[in-house]
């Protein structure tokens, strides 16, 4: 296990976004978080009222962490099946019928990352292949390099790319170089 074992602080600030404007959008809808971590972004989401959450990572060993503390935390909806953890690695096709795109919010914290810089391809092929035009992906950023810049001139060729108002992030995150992105499919 590596970057994604420890919660980052973009999944605190992604998170706490969630819970505070975002609480219509979850409601009874299919959430799917790419490169989950140790699940908070997942739990907060089902905590929500998300009809269904399915937290995925590429990382199988890291996914029995993230299991644990979504049985720890979410008991009771990890037995009703709300909450889930699949292996998803990106752009891997095959994967995709298993989850039934498209979802209707798709979350990452952190996952345009330089550790990940050699997938940002695959990540961008793995959010068109998952979501539709109605919807929702929230990306929570931490800017480590010019060369995520990348990935970002990727997704615009595919999606409106929206920087959410600092004013909406954490108080403790606003001053920081985490940023929130939503993203919507052009037509």
């Amino acid at each position: 296990m590596g970057f994604g074992s420890a919660v980052q602080h973009a999944a605190f600030v992604l998170s706490d976004y969630l819970e505070h404007y975002c609480y219509d959008s979850i409601k009874d809808k299919y959430v799917l978080e790419l490169g989950t971590g140790p699940g908070l972004v997942s739990i907060t989401a089902s905590l929500l009222g998300a009809q269904r959450v399915l937290a995925t990572d590429g990382d199988v060993k890291l996914l029995q962490l993230t299991e644990r503390n979504i049985s720890e935390n979410v008991r009771d909806l990890f037995e009703r099946g709300v909450i889930s953890t699949k292996q998803l690695l990106w752009g891997e096709t095959t994967h995709y019928d298993q989850i039934s795109p498209p979802v209707d919010v798709l979350l990452g914290a952190d996952i345009i990352a330089c550790p990940y810089e050699h997938d940002f391809e695959n990540l961008v092929q793995t959010i068109r292949a998952l979501t539709d035009e109605r919807s929702l992906v929230l990306l929570s950023y931490r800017r480590r390099s010019f060369k995520e810049d990348a990935c970002f001139e990727m997704l615009k060729q595919f999606f409106h790319v929206k920087m959410i108002d600092q004013a909406h992030v954490h108080a403790d995150f606003r001053e920081s170089d985490i940023c929130i992105f939503e993203l919507q499919r052009l037509e």
